[in-house]
């Protein structure tokens, strides 16, 4: 009779994506080593591959992670009682050291919905991905229709709204980026301009709000209403 393994399959889960986290803060998302993330975790790397086969699908795994991690972080979002566009402003407003579920967070989501990581990675790891990503497009997609319905939103044509929720996102990956890429030349290039990132937060958020405020609502955003959604999110631990 086989002698009942020391781990379950979700202890050993967990176990190789805190050691991945760890392999990966020590050098990179690109050069990281499948042997290390095995020793780190103090699991065989046969117990590794059959949970992950390639650096692709340890990727994945750690995006999924990421994913599920968000999809929280916006649902809480969205229970705030705010206006619909003070919960879009909220995105923007998100302190990153603690609302991320990684400090790489930024980079593994680039990573992960890449092409050549998405066609190397397995099937089960894309199928859940694209689970997590369906689960968020389903919470923001409800979450603007209740919108609509409830007559917050002005318009006549709902899909505006949607258009609107799709721009939303996208500009607030943008600025992301930008930060993230100002941030690194600082701090790597020595520039001296640390005030460069303040300002760019400022002037993202004003953009956004032009943005947001360029559409019809019932409850547009004004300064005090950033200022309030910033208070709800300090609440939170996000802001």
């Amino acid at each position: 009779m086989c002698p009942a393994p020391k781990y379950s399959l979700e202890q050993q889960a967990e176990m190789i994506n805190r050691a991945a986290v760890s392999v990966i803060e020590k050098s990179s998302l690109l050069d990281f080593k499948m042997t290390a993330i095995a020793k780190e975790a103090g699991l065989s790397v046969g117990s590794l591959y059959k949970y992950v086969q390639t650096k692709e699908d340890v990727i994945m795994a750690l995006a999924c992670d990421m994913f599920e991690h968000f999809h929280g972080v916006a649902t809480q979002i969205y229970q705030q009682p705010l206006t619909m566009p003070q919960k879009m402003m909220s995105f923007m407003l998100l302190v990153p050291e603690k609302s991320q579920k990684y400090s790489f967070d930024l980079d593994l989501e680039i990573l992960a919905t890449s092409e050549p990581v998405l066609r190397r990675s397995s099937s089960r790891w894309k199928t859940q991905m694209l689970a997590f990503e369906d689960k968020m497009e389903s919470l923001c997609q409800s979450k603007t229709r209740e919108c609509f319905e409830s007559g917050e939103y002005l318009g006549e044509d709902e899909t505006e709204i949607q258009e609107l929720s799709v721009g939303n996102w996208a500009m607030s990956m943008g600025f992301k980026q930008i930060r993230n890429h100002q941030g690194f030349m600082n701090e790597h290039c020595q520039l001296g301009k640390e005030s460069v990132i303040c300002q760019l937060s400022e002037h993202s958020i004003k953009a956004m709000m032009h943005y947001l405020n360029a559409y019809p609502w019932k409850y547009p955003l004004t300064e005090s209403a950033i200022e309030e959604t910033k208070i709800s999110l300090s609440k939170l631990g996000l802001c």
